[in-house]
């Protein structure tokens, strides 16, 4: 099971406890702490999604978005369609590496450019949902995710028999 360690604060006083520490207290009492995961967010910003038409040249379902991130307009092609005008999402500019690992590059897809990446709870460790762009909830176009979602630690544990 995945167990939040800022969720886990909210239960038990972890002041002074480091996530490390905390999966060694846990593995002690008999909850096999598998793997820790620090989900760093501090390089992703909120983007608001101003435009979005399908990729008029692609073979694949594409869509070309126009993003807001404070200080200027990007344009961003994603390939779920959940990102409609209006939306907050997380965004990801070229350079930056995903939580999940994947480093985000400019590209030209089908003739258009794309200048970034609009992530996925997948993608960003927040979840195991890659069907569709994260939407979030509040929000202000160029700050950073962070603001909105805190970076976190992610335990995975597992119950022993004991």
């Amino acid at each position: 099971m995945r167990i939040s360690y800022e969720w886990l604060s909210e239960f038990v006083n972890l002041d002074g406890v480091s996530p490390k520490e905390a999966a060694e207290v846990l593995t002690r009492l008999g909850i096999e702490v598998e793997s820790l995961t620090m989900v760093d967010l501090s390089e992703i910003i909120v983007g608001k999604v101003l435009e979005q038409i399908p990729h008029p040249k692609s073979r694949n379902p594409l869509w070309v978005h126009q993003v807001d991130l404070g200080d200027r307009v990007v344009q961003i092609i994603a390939g779920a369609p959940n990102a409609i005008a209006g939306s907050l999402v997380p965004v990801a500019l070229p350079g930056t590496t995903v939580p999940n690992g994947k480093l985000v590059k400019d590209m030209n897809i089908a003739g258009y450019k794309a200048s970034g990446m609009l992530c996925s709870a997948e993608e960003l460790l927040l979840g195991d949902d890659h069907s569709g762009i994260f939407i979030l909830e509040a929000g202000k176009p160029g700050d950073p995710l962070t603001s909105v979602i805190p970076s976190q630690a992610i335990l995975e544990a597992e119950g022993t028999s004991n």
